[in-house]
């Protein structure tokens, strides 16, 4: 195992971001050392000799990255991949294929047990690094997605709004809470409440449609929480499309009598009718142009902290920060 060092001189010309542990499995002694260099400078790197060996480190290692040999003894590349993709640790994790030769049925193989890439040798060092980094960023964002509204989660929305911090670029957070949603989700199902929240994203999703909106960002954070990182001046305009949007939404999860009177009732645990009100939606709104703010956890914690205040009225509320310091006390809007 070679731990990470130094930076290297590629590292800070190309900037790209490797994973944190890599498994390599060669048996070939200068190519394994070859290869272990090329990562050691900024990822935790183990080495296997043989195709065994590569599947108890992928095992007890747990890496984010393996790069194997077709080739190997014991165990070949396409045999490692086969019985790594059949566990829960190997499942997800990335395999880069490295090959002597351009067997076309055995890429095809490959390919159809889970490989994300093949490299035939010798390779190219540069294209290797390049390679490695493009498929760790994707498979990265690819877990980040919400798989029931397809949204970006936490990792995609905090890399946007840091880069637009470092741009300078002026703009809100909308920061959305779907209001008394564990009621419904208790009382309709979870199949329902994740009807409910999928279709939601929808709705968010369809706004951005519009040529005025074109420009926002949608993010799902977990859970009934969504974000819309939106233009500095459209922070109202967009909350108030959405609160359109979503009273028309809950045409199709309630009834009209629900709807007609504002509330629905189901049996409670003691098996009378409760009262439970309808679902809505508290925005709170942070900008970037006021003074002080330049960090996107501070950013974050405002938003999280103003959201309390949207939901303290009944119904679909907005309130945007009106603070002008970094610190100042809550001016809601």
């Amino acid at each position: 195992m070679t731990r990470k060092g130094g930076f290297g001189i590629i590292d800070r010309i190309v900037g790209l971001e490797q994973p944190e542990r890599i498994l390599l499995i060669e048996d070939d002694p200068s190519v394994r050392m070859l290869l272990a260099h090329v990562f050691d400078s900024r990822s935790t790197v183990f080495q296997a000799t043989d195709g065994l060996q590569g599947l108890e480190m992928l095992r007890t290692e747990r890496p984010d990255f393996v790069i194997t040999d077709l080739m190997l003894p014991e165990l070949d590349g396409v045999r490692v991949l086969k019985r790594a993709r059949r566990t829960y640790y190997g499942a997800c994790v990335p395999f880069l294929i490295l090959t002597a030769n351009q067997d076309e049925e055995a890429l095809i193989q490959c390919f159809q047990e889970g490989a994300d890439d093949f490299m035939v040798k010798p390779v190219r060092i540069s294209e290797l690094r390049v390679r490695v980094a493009s498929i760790h960023v994707r498979q990265r964002m690819a877990r980040d997605l919400n798989p029931l509204t397809r949204l970006p989660g936490n990792l995609v929305l905090k890399a946007e709004m840091a880069r637009r911090l470092e741009e300078r670029r002026a703009f809100t957070v909308l920061y959305v809470d779907v209001d008394h949603f564990k009621a419904y989700n208790d009382s309709q199902g979870f199949d329902a409440g994740d009807e409910a929240l999928r279709r939601l994203g929808e709705t968010m999703s369809e706004l951005t449609q519009q040529e005025r909106f074109c420009s926002v960002f949608l993010g799902h954070v977990g859970g009934d929480d969504f974000v819309a990182l939106v233009e500095d001046d459209l922070g109202p305009e967009f909350a108030s499309a959405l609160f359109e949007s979503f009273d028309g939404l809950l045409a199709e999860l309630y009834p009209a009598a629900d709807r007609e009177r504002g509330w629905f009732e189901v049996p409670n645990r003691k098996g009378e009718l409760e009262r439970l009100p309808l679902m809505s939606l508290s925005v709170a709104g942070v900008t970037t142009s006021r003074p002080g703010l330049h960090d996107v956890r501070q950013l974050t914690h405002l938003a999280a902290d103003l959201k309390k205040a949207a939901k303290a009225h009944a119904g679909n509320s907005l309130v945007m920060d009106r603070r002008q310091s970094a610190y100042g006390g809550l001016l809601p809007g």
